[in-house]
C-alpha cells in the first residue's frame, strides 16, 4: 500500500473492508492498520513487541519507535 496513491489505498481498504472475515494483514501501514485492524501483534526483530487491541493511542506510540 505504501506505493499507492491515497484513492487507490482508499479502494483496498474498502475492498478489504468488505470481505468482512477474519484475515491475517501483514503491513508497514499505518493507514491501513488504523482501518483494517481490531487486533493488532507487533514484531520487533522476530519477537513480539506488542499484542492487543488496535486504538489510535497505540499507533501513534508506534509510530514515535
Amino acid at each position: 500500500m505504501a506505493n499507492l496513491d491515497k484513492p487507490s489505498a482508499d479502494a483496498v481498504v474498502d475492498i478489504l473492508s468488505d470481505l468482512n472475515m477474519p484475515m491475517i494483514f501483514a503491513t508497514h501501514s499505518a493507514y491501513a492498520v488504523q482501518h483494517l485492524a481490531d487486533r493488532l501483534i507487533v514484531l520487533e526483530h522476530g519477537t513480539i513487541a506488542y499484542d492487543g487491541v488496535c486504538n489510535s493511542k497505540i499507533l501513534e506510540k508506534l509510530k514515535k519507535t
